[in-house]
Formats: C-alpha cells, structure tokens, sequence
C-alpha cells in the first residue's frame, strides 16, 4: 500500500505548505516503516535541513524520541545542525 501512496507522489523531497518533506514527518511522528521506505527509494533525503526549522529526519526522531529512527538515520549518516549540535543534543 505505501508503494502505491509513494508512486503517486512525484516528488517525494517536495515541502508541503509547513516546509516539511514526507521524510520529516514520518520521522517526527514515528513512522519506522514509512521512513524505511523512502530512504530506499531516495536515500539523500536524509540529509535535508531545507526547512524553517533547519531540522533534519534525524534532528526530528531524536526530539521526539523514536530510538529505532534514529539508529536507522544515524546508520546512513552523521548530520549536525547549523549551530553544529547533534541530533543527541536534542
């Protein structure tokens, strides 16, 4: 079923009107499995600070405190923020 949600999107790295990518919120509500598939299908999203809060999927998993999330963000990459804070700071 989620392929069939994904594939209708033509841009999974596009913003909706809050600045956030699909990536930013399934990794700020939880969504382990929603996350999973989208780093399979574009794994550089995880990289994306492009929005208000200069939040990365990382930065939001970690606030929020979804620790499986976050093992899997911290797997593919080491990010910071602009203020060099790591997402274990949050």
């Amino acid at each position: 079923m989620l392929d069939v949600v994904l594939c209708h999107f033509a841009d999974i790295g596009k913003k909706d009107s809050v600045g956030l990518t699909p990536i930013h919120w399934a990794c700020r509500d939880g969504h382990l499995n929603v996350v999973k598939h989208i780093l399979d299908k574009s794994p550089f999203l995880v990289h994306n600070t492009d929005n208000p809060y200069k939040f990365t999927p990382l930065h939001w998993a970690a606030r929020r405190g979804f620790k499986e999330i976050v093992e899997l963000l911290i797997a593919k990459v080491s990010v910071k923020l602009l203020k060099a804070r790591v997402a274990l700071h949050l």
